[in-house]
C-alpha cells in the first residue's frame, strides 16, 4: 500500500487491515462485540479507539493477531512496537466499560457533561483547547474528510431492530421472542436470540427512490430458518407534483417582471428566430419588450446579442 497523504487515505488503511483481523478472527471461529470510535491526531491522522469483548480462552489469540497485523506495516521504525497497537483491560477499580466509552463518545459529539470537579470543562489534551470547542473541530474533520467516527462491532444490525418494533398485532412464533425483546427495549436479549436462537433478517425488494433511481427498498423481515417472512411496510408514500400538469415558468431574475402587469406583450416584436412555443424565451423577450429595448438582465442582454447575430447571419 502506498504512503498515505491525507486523511481519508489512512482511515481506508485502518479499515482495510481491520477487515483483514476480522477475517482472520472469523477463521479461528473467535466472535468479537463491541464499539469503535475514530479520531483525529492533532495532524488530522485517524486512530481508533476500540472497546471489545470477547470470551477469555480466545483473549490471547485476539491481542496477537491484532499485533500481527497493525504492525506488520514499518514494523522496523522506531517504536513501532509501542505505539501502533495498545491494549489495556478493563480496571473495574477506575470505571466499567459504559463510563470508558461514553468518554469517547461526549468529547466528538459535543463535548456535554466532560467538567472537571469545579464545574469548568475540561480542556482538551492534544490542543488545550476547551472540549467543546475541541468537539465541533472534530465534527468538522469527521464531515470534511468521511470518516465514520462510530461503529458498532459484531452485533446485530439496527434496522432488524427497528423493523421489529413497528409489528403490530399478532406474529407467527418465529417473530414473537425478537419482537418482544424489541418492544422492551431489551438489547442484550435481542443480541442472545439473534446470535443464539435464530436470526432474522431484513426483506428487501427492489424500488424507486425520489429520484426515481432503482434501489433496493426494505419490505419486511424474513426468518432464515424457516424462511417465512413478514411484511412491515404496507403502505409507500411517495412525492408528487400537484398543480397543472402543464410546464411551469420558474421564477428567476429573468422573468421576475416588476413592471406594471396591465401592460401588454406585442408578439409582433419577438425576433423570427425565437420559438413561440418556447416559453422561457418568450417570456425573455416579453421582458426585453417591456424595457423598451433597454436590457436591464442578462438575461436581456442575451436576447439582444442573439437578435443582432441572427441579423448579421441573414
Amino acid at each position: 500500500m502506498e504512503l498515505a497523504s491525507s486523511p481519508k487515505q489512512a482511515q481506508e488503511y485502518l479499515c482495510e487491515t481491520w477487515g483483514l483481523l476480522r477475517t482472520a478472527l472469523s477463521n479461528r471461529g473467535i466472535e468479537i462485540y463491541g464499539v469503535r470510535v475514530a479520531e483525529p491526531h492533532h495532524d488530522g491522522c485517524p486512530h481508533w479507539h476500540l472497546l471489545i469483548f470477547v470470551e477469555r480462552k480466545h483473549r490471547g489469540v485476539f491481542v496477537r493477531l491484532c499485533r500481527r497485523y497493525f504492525r506488520a506495516m514499518d514494523k522496523d521504525e522506531p517504536m513501532a512496537w509501542k505505539h501502533r497497537f495498545n491494549v489495556k483491560d478493563i480496571d473495574w477499580s477506575r470505571g466499567s466499560a459504559a463510563g470508558y466509552l461514553i468518554k469517547y463518545i461526549c468529547k466528538n459529539i459535543d463535548g456535554q457533561g466532560m467538567v472537571d470537579v469545579q464545574g469548568f470543562a475540561e480542556a482538551d489534551f492534544d490542543s488545550d483547547l476547551n472540549i467543546v470547542s475541541a468537539a465541533e473541530r472534530v465534527n468538522a474533520w469527521s464531515s470534511c474528510w468521511a470518516i465514520r467516527q462510530f461503529q458498532f462491532v459484531g452485533t446485530p444490525p439496527v434496522g432488524v431492530w427497528r423493523e421489529l418494533r413497528r409489528i403490530d398485532g399478532e406474529i407467527s412464533e418465529e417473530f414473537t421472542a425478537a419482537a418482544d425483546a424489541a418492544d422492551h427495549g431489551d438489547w442484550a436479549e435481542f443480541t442472545r436470540i439473534m446470535k443464539v436462537d435464530r436470526k432474522v433478517l431484513l426483506k428487501k425488494d427492489n424500488g424507486l427512490n425520489k429520484y426515481r433511481e432503482p434501489v433496493e427498498k426494505v419490505k419486511g423481515l424474513i426468518d432464515v430458518a424457516t424462511g417465512d417472512s413478514i411484511i412491515t411496510r404496507e403502505r409507500e408514500w411517495e412525492l408528487v407534483f400537484g398543480g397543472v400538469s402543464d410546464f411551469e415558468l420558474p421564477r428567476t431574475s429573468v422573468n421576475n417582471c416588476t413592471l406594471n402587469q396591465s401592460i401588454e406583450f406585442n408578439k409582433k416584436n419577438i425576433p423570427s428566430f425565437i420559438d413561440l412555443n418556447n416559453k422561457l424565451a418568450v417570456a425573455n423577450c416579453a421582458e426585453f419588450d417591456h424595457m423598451n429595448l433597454k436590457p436591464r438582465s442578462c438575461g436581456n442582454q442575451m436576447i439582444r446579442a442573439m437578435s443582432q447575430q441572427m441579423e448579421r447571419v441573414t
